[in-house]
């Protein structure tokens, strides 16, 4: 299976900080995801050419509308327009409008997925961003954080059966009763 590159692009330094590094999290531990993010504190000028790399090596760029969208995050999100980038936005629910800085022209003509931070906003929140985020995608499935299917036994659960057996073998051979 591919490895699909994600690229996360948020305001730095914002209230939702944390919780795109949780959800950030919940994607790495994904076997065929790489999840990108570069925070960044946005200077005037240029995209850096880092942040341009990334950018050309994802599959998605998704762009998280929060409270506040910075200049830098603009300036990736009309980077990755420019591209052709697959672009699924995460809506926090009280997001703002666009800047300036982003051709707002250019996203009423896409046709795009978005994903909604559920208002309550508790600690499985970021979870189910990632879990949605995941489920966009045509050929990733989301895989369980222990790697295991459901149902499938845990390895200590294995490693005690085995114990058992053996230790069932030894005693019947060695046993003096027998």
């Amino acid at each position: 299976m591919k490895i699909s590159n994600l690229f996360l692009s948020y305001k730095f330094d914002s209230a939702e900080e944390q919780f795109i590094n949780n959800i950030f999290f919940f994607l790495a531990k994904q076997p065929h995801i790489t999840p990108h993010i570069f925070p960044h504190a946005g200077k005037a000028g240029e995209l850096p050419k880092q942040i341009k790399e990334l950018i050309n090596s994802s599959d998605v760029f998704i762009f998280f509308w929060g409270n506040e969208i910075g200049a830098t995050q603009g300036k990736e999100l009309n980077y990755a327009l420019k591209l052709k980038k697959t672009i699924t936005p995460v809506l926090f629910p009280e997001k703002t409008e666009y800047k300036e800085n982003v051709k707002l022209e250019d996203l009423r003509k896409l046709n795009f997925n978005s994903i909604t931070v559920p208002e309550s906003n508790d600690d499985n929140s970021p979870l189910s961003v990632a879990k949605g985020i995941v489920d966009l995608m045509d050929d990733v499935k989301w895989v369980y954080i222990d790697g295991l299917p459901i149902g499938y036994p845990f390895k200590y659960e294995k490693d005690r059966s085995e114990e058992r057996r053996v230790g069932k073998e030894c005693r019947s051979r060695w046993s003096p009763y027998h």
